[in-house]
């Protein structure tokens, strides 16, 4: 990831149908031929929604990983225990695609 910042959330929708981050036109919210103005600003708002949540869900699971002792836990049926290693993993893997850093897709 690059080092420079990017602009601070919460971002909205703003005048002249921008994303906007402050008083930053971030990006323009375009209808093209294959989808409409109402599927437009849907993905906008879901952009919206990704980036303003980001580091929350980003420290949340940082810290559920951290609490747990970054490990899965001890689990008594072999199923159960596969399927928490799976788990596990697609944590790590979650965090680390949200920081930018290469996983293993």
């Amino acid at each position: 990831m690059a080092d420079t910042q990017h602009t601070p959330t919460p971002w909205s929708i703003g005048r002249r149908r921008w994303i906007t981050g402050g008083n930053v036109d971030i990006a323009r919210i375009h209808s093209v031929s294959k989808i409409g103005e109402a599927e437009a600003v849907a993905n906008a708002e879901f952009i919206i929604g990704a980036c303003n949540s980001h580091d929350a869900l980003l420290a949340a699971l940082t810290q559920l990983m951290e609490w747990e002792g970054n490990e899965a836990g001890s689990y008594s049926e072999d199923d159960t225990q596969q399927r928490a290693n799976e788990v596990w993993q697609d944590a790590f893997d979650a965090i680390a695609k949200a920081r930018g850093e290469v996983t293993n897709d």
